[in-house]
């Protein structure tokens, strides 16, 4: 049987699919689906080691609980601008309003700005939290019938 053409072409077509599919291929002509990663210190963004919930706004400003600094951390690409709350945050989200809502240890609210500066407005008060130690609000999701604050024994929903 005669080898036809094919045959001289199958190792080009091989080492060409090898280059291809190689890394060093693929960062020169830039992968596809791996997004790019940037990672910053605690001395960057002036705050703990531990970042406890992220969320993005619709503006796209970035915002991240900070419990062991009581604060929240909002990052709009270039700078972090650290806001100081009293209580500690452990979970946020951010509404299609671009209301951030956080949930705390025995309180959850939002942010509200005044004056250039954000303060936290909690809506806990008058809702029954049950007895026994507060609730930790550890999950904190804005949806189309209100704001859900989730704690292991208590779901609050906020309209």
């Amino acid at each position: 049987m005669p080898l036809g053409r094919w045959t001289v072409r199958l190792p080009y077509a091989c080492s060409l699919a090898i280059l291809v599919a190689s890394p060093a291929f693929a960062l020169q002509i830039g992968e596809v689906g791996v997004p790019v990663v940037r990672s910053f210190s605690p001395e960057e963004y002036d705050g703990d080691l531990q970042i406890f919930d992220a969320a993005q706004g619709p503006d796209g400003l970035l915002y991240f609980a900070c419990p062991e600094d009581n604060a929240v951390l909002r990052y709009d690409g270039e700078r972090w601008r650290k806001t100081l709350l009293g209580v500690p945050v452990l979970s946020l989200d951010v509404g299609g309003d671009g209301r951030v809502w956080l949930g705390s240890s025995g309180d959850f609210g939002y942010l509200r700005e005044t004056g250039g500066e954000m303060e936290f407005v909690s809506v806990a008060l008058g809702v029954a939290l049950g007895e026994g130690a507060p609730p930790s609000f550890i999950a904190t999701r804005t949806t189309p019938r209100g704001v859900c604050f989730l704690a292991l024994e208590l779901l609050v929903l906020w309209d």
